[in-house]
């Protein structure tokens, strides 16, 4: 029976300091583990002197480190520089029970700073899945008195593959065609990344899933494997025949074991070591990796068949099962008063394309299109698609109306035919007296005199004036603007003058450079601003390292790609504080190391890493250098 989970997070201090510019924290990513399942140990520490110490971690016991990553930042909050390195460690949990991480520590002048410990309560594994070896039986665990099982190495492949799920595999033209894309797999996953799919011949409509998808365990051709939907997608087929739908193609990450080679591992093959208690995990020597692979599902023959024929068919007709309703948001009225008239259309099918078949007319009143919205929602149950039309509605004249029953016409593919539905009447009352603002054009007439609908709108109308307006005489120049106009050749010939003079100047190669180095280093730093927000954490780094290495580059007459983090000394020495000098080659060194790190910062960590490379860069502005 799996051990109850239990998470206890200590409520101490989130840090034990040694002094007042330097502390550490530590935190786990997921609170509720099972046997085996990779999470993130993170341990941080914040420093106001602008040096970050590594910390150490204590000696772990009933969990295995499969992975490692570090990742810094730097700020300058008036006129002070402050860091932050973080250690983001991924573990992996061999055994349930209480697991305790003990304090991470650092020194720091002697001092010894610890972080806060860690609890975490790990439950026993989920069920072991099938073996990959295509036999499709489940793999059983081994008994008390057998060898444990080989792990799989990484020339095997496990079962992974994509299906297409319609709901149904014959339609008719513009019905709804839910499909589902599944993912199965005999092993655990790590992540996924579907190509998108356009199938010809159908329109599409996606549905949102939620960010964490469910994993379900299904039995399929005889063998226990894990089934995740990827993506829900709505078709509706545009014309009739044989339609197929594409192969959906995805590359999969999923977890596999590996043996760590032991030199020792002939030895311990020895009999002696079958007993049982050699077979406990803490003597097992593999590790956790993310291995990837490509997955391609099947392609789908979906047949299409024509409408019947019958009246409708010269209009566009929607295809589903829809409900109407209509409502007037004032049903008592005075004179020239307008009101609002709102007739919604819902249910399963699209709406696209598709209007009300015949507009509402009320005798004694005059009815005016406003505006019509159509909407389509999806999601992993159920969709949906909506329509909805208002119009105004004017009483020119003291009684009693109705707005009559609006009809909409439909085809039902379940039922196979045509069908009309009608929203109810709605009565309502137009009172004797007028209205504070009459509309203009409209006219108040009786209930019994016939009404003409007005066909035009107020912005078609001209308006004439007769009165005469006599054209103005344009004033002459006054001296001050004759001067300029005579100055005005002079002034060009200057300025081709001074522009010829500056093509000759940027011959000079180390000119050239100060000159265009400015607009580079901003056209950087407004390129990194645009990929703050992209996944692509190496173009962004990159964009922050060749705003620093421009701006030195033409400061001091070296070429842009020589400033390194490890020339950096060299080159600034002499002219910038070793401070100053410090703080550049450790940024750098940190645009360095994240342009190749798997790791993805934080949105709010890039932000002030972007701050920092235009503080430096204002910096090395400011700096006067003399002719070296």
């Amino acid at each position: 029976m799996a051990t109850a989970v239990v998470l206890i997070m200590g409520l101490l201090p989130g840090a034990l300091r040694a002094d007042a510019g330097v502390r550490l924290t530590a935190n786990v990513s997921s609170t509720h583990v099972r046997v085996g399942e990779p999470f993130r140990y993170t341990v941080t520490v914040f420093s106001s002197s602008g040096s970050v110490p590594q910390p150490q971690l204590g000696a772990l016991t009933g969990v295995d480190v499969v992975g490692r990553s570090t990742s810094q930042s730097f700020s300058f909050v008036n006129g002070s520089l402050s860091a932050s390195s973080s250690t983001h460690y991924t573990l992996v949990a061999r055994r349930p029970g209480t697991l305790t991480i003990p304090p991470a520590t650092i020194t720091v002048g002697g001092t010894l700073i610890q972080s806060n410990p860690v609890t975490v309560t790990v439950d026993t594994a989920a069920p072991t899945p099938p073996s990959p070896s295509g036999s499709g039986a489940a793999q059983a665990p081994p008994a008390s008195g057998a060898n444990p099982p080989a792990h799989r190495s990484s020339a095997s492949r496990p079962d992974i593959w994509l299906e297409l799920e319609p709901e149904k595999r014959t339609v008719f033209v513009g019905e709804a065609l839910p499909v589902n894309i599944r993912l199965y797999s005999n092993t655990a996953l790590a992540g996924y990344g579907l190509e998108p799919m356009t199938p010809s011949g159908f329109w599409i409509e996606e549905a949102e899933l939620p960010k964490k998808p469910e994993v379900e365990q299904k039995t399929v051709r005889g063998q226990r494997v894990y089934s995740v939907l990827v993506r829900r997608l709505i078709l509706f087929p545009t014309k009739p025949g044989r339609l197929t739908i594409p192969s959906q193609k995805g590359t999969i990450q999923y977890y596999v074991r590996k043996r760590q080679r032991d030199p020792f591992e002939e030895f311990f093959r020895h009999p002696f070591f079958n007993d049982p208690f050699f077979r406990d995990p803490f003597f097992d020597r593999s590790v956790l990796v993310v291995e990837e692979t490509e997955a391609r599902s099947k392609p789908l023959a979906i047949t299409v068949k024509s409408l019947p024929r019958s009246r409708f068919r010269r209009n566009h007709v929607p295809v589903g099962r829809f409900t109407i309703a209509a409502r007037l948001k004032k049903r008592t009225l005075a004179v020239n008063e307008g009101t609002t008239l709102t007739v919604t259309i819902q249910g399963r099918g699209t709406l696209q394309g598709s209007n009300i078949d015949t507009p509402p007319e009320v005798p004694g009143c005059n009815v005016f299109p406003s505006q019509t919205r159509r909407s389509f929602e999806a999601d992993r149950n159920s969709y949906r698609g909506t329509l909805v039309a208002e119009y105004a509605v004017v009483g020119l004249a003291e009684g009693r109306y109705t707005v009559p029953p609006i009809p909409f016409t439909f085809f039902d593919p379940e039922r196979k035919r045509y069908v009309t539905i009608s929203s109810e009447s709605l009565p309502f009352v137009v009172e004797g007296t007028a209205s504070a603002a009459p509309i203009p054009g409209v006219t108040a007439q009786g209930p019994a005199t016939p009404v003409n609908r007005i066909t035009g709108e107020q912005k078609d109308l001209i308006d004439i004036h007769t009165e005469y307006r006599p054209r103005r005489r344009r004033r002459p120049l006054s001296s001050t603007q004759k001067i300029l106009l005579n100055l005005l050749p002079w002034t060009l010939v200057l300025l081709s003058a001074l522009d010829r003079r500056r093509r000759i100047l940027l011959r000079d190669p180390a000119y050239a450079a100060r000159v265009r180095a400015p607009a580079r280093v901003r056209a950087a730093l407004s390129d990194a601003v645009k990929a703050l927000s992209s996944p692509e954490v190496s173009e962004f780094y990159r964009l922050l390292y060749l705003a620093i290495a421009e701006e030195i580059a033409a400061k001091f007459s070296v070429p842009a790609p020589s400033v390194q983090p490890e020339r950096v000394s060299a080159i600034l020495q002499g002219a910038v504080p070793e401070e100053k000098i410090r703080t550049i080659r450790d940024f750098l060194e940190i645009c360095h190391r994240r342009r190749y790190s798997p790791e993805t910062p934080e949105r709010a960590e890039k932000k002030r890493d972007l701050e920092t490379a235009r503080n430096l860069v204002k910096t090395l502005g400011r700096i006067k250098v003399r002719n070296r």
